[in-house]
């Protein structure tokens, strides 16, 4: 039992990684995706939840399957670059 309690704990602080590098393991902020040629941009989540890893990452392979690519949140407010713009973040935050 204690064996498993270890082991738990172990996945739980691991964290998620991102399919794209952007996020390591143990970083619990959402990775984000954005279409080169549409602009469109999708978060995927990572939560404190068993199967939290793979939940990211199967959620980021279906965006990169789908021609998104994974960026960085932006330094500035400049919508329409291969970065993520905070006015962006609202909108997709807004939407779900």
């Amino acid at each position: 039992m204690k064996r498993l309690l270890v082991i738990g704990a172990a996945v739980a602080l691991a964290g998620c990684a991102s399919v794209g590098g952007t996020r390591g393991g143990a970083d619990y902020r959402p990775a984000w995706y954005k279409h080169p040629t549409t602009g469109d941009v999708q978060k995927c989540d990572c939560g404190f939840y068993p199967g939290a890893q793979w939940s990211r990452y199967a959620c980021g392979k279906r965006w990169t399957g789908r021609s998104y690519s994974e960026v960085e949140k932006s330094t500035s407010d400049m919508a329409g670059s291969l970065c993520v713009a905070k006015d962006e973040i609202r909108a997709v935050e807004d939407r779900d």
